[in-house]
């Protein structure tokens, strides 16, 4: 993500902590979800995601998915998750 943001082998983890910290799955209170979201877009990393990123990221995708089915957040966030 750059010199200036989230290295991209933190920001699976990174994202996966602050919804974890969400107090409801229909709506976002926390305004660096949605630009999280929008930082792993971009993400790419040589090597492999490992176990634990690839669930923490299933995990992500369903509570998106929760905040999309109740227009907390866009349709579009639906598609940046890798």
């Amino acid at each position: 993500m750059g010199d200036k943001g989230i290295p991209d082998d933190k920001l699976i983890n990174i994202l996966w902590s602050l919804i974890v910290l969400e107090p409801s799955s229909e709506k976002v209170t926390n305004p660096l979800i949605p630009k999280t979201l929008e930082a792993l877009s971009k993400f790419h990393r040589e090597s492999g995601l490992t176990q634990d990123e690839l669930i923490k990221l299933y995990q992500i995708q369903l509570h998106v998915q929760d905040l999309v089915a109740h227009k907390a957040l866009s349709k579009d966030f639906q598609k940046i998750i890798p």
